[in-house]
């Protein structure tokens, strides 16, 4: 009977153990995903301030044409319109861009925590599973020892 109380303890304290690095799995995968968090949480504020200063830059260039064509005529005022509408295009094309690459960032962040998440999950639940049946297997035997005993 010590044996087996001693094998219990054993498998019990196994169990105790997967439990932990279970926990410990679960613990790291959030970490994980508040570091990505935090990654593109910092790309796209580097991206807005970039974005930010190149409008910054287009307006002055506008500006600058802008000044520069009070003294020609309207011919060269529809080309400073075309200038200016060209700039702005160019600052909504780069911001398009900054902000698609910036989705895709995060999706491709979002699916691999959700990845490890499942994976995770799927692990847990086949330990669980078989420590369940291992706890049955060892139940039933003690059931029969205490019969034969009896």
């Amino acid at each position: 009977m010590t044996k087996k109380t001693s094998e219990d303890q054993s498998r019990l304290t196994e169990a105790e153990e997967s439990d932990q690095e279970t926990e410990e799995e679960q613990q790291e995968a959030e970490t994980l995903q508040q570091q990505l968090q935090r990654r593109v949480e910092a790309i796209r504020q580097h991206a807005e301030q970039q974005i930010e200063m190149i409008r910054q830059r287009a307006a002055q260039q506008v500006e600058i044409l802008r000044q520069e064509s009070q003294a020609q005529d309207q011919s060269a005022e529809y080309q400073l319109e075309l200038e200016r509408q060209r700039a702005q295009d160019e600052l909504e094309a780069k911001w398009q861009r900054n902000k698609d690459l910036l989705e895709a960032k995060w999706q491709r962040a979002k699916d691999q925590i959700e990845a490890k998440w499942q994976h995770t999950e799927q692990q847990i639940e086949v330990e669980w599973q078989h420590t369940e049946q291992q706890i049955e297997v060892e139940w039933h035997e003690t059931e029969e020892k205490l019969g034969a005993e009896k």
